[in-house]
């Protein structure tokens, strides 16, 4: 009787055990998966300027990671250095989505050479 006893407390430890593991494991992935959409999205970031226009404009496309979404805007708000006629400042807003519907939202401000008026 008392060996039943101590195998059902047995069982019942490394039963939350295992859920505690479990948890964890897929914690890491989540993480993981994260790291990558966040990585994909610096990577897309980077692109501004030189494969995606630095103009007024939406862009978007795909990629391994996911789905992508590029806005640029002409960032005129409080703060921003007075502008010149050779630059302006432009807003970038980004947005990667991953496979899993997961979202990466980036968000800068880069300096434009100014077309010709």
């Amino acid at each position: 009787m008392e060996v039943l006893v101590a195998l059902t407390i047995l069982a019942v430890g490394l039963t939350a055990l295992f859920r505690a593991f479990g948890t964890g494991v897929r914690g890491v992935e989540a993480s993981g998966d994260r790291a990558h959409l966040l990585a994909a999205a610096r990577s897309r970031m980077a692109d501004v300027g030189a494969g995606i226009p630095l103009q007024p404009g939406t862009y978007s496309g795909e990629s391994a990671a996911g789905r992508w979404r590029v806005r640029v805007t002409p960032y005129d708000g409080t703060g921003a250095p007075a502008r010149t006629r050779l630059t302006r400042l432009m807003r970038v807003q980004l947005v990667v989505v991953g496979p899993d519907g997961s979202r990466q939202h980036l968000s800068t401000l880069r300096l434009a050479p100014r077309g010709r008026p």
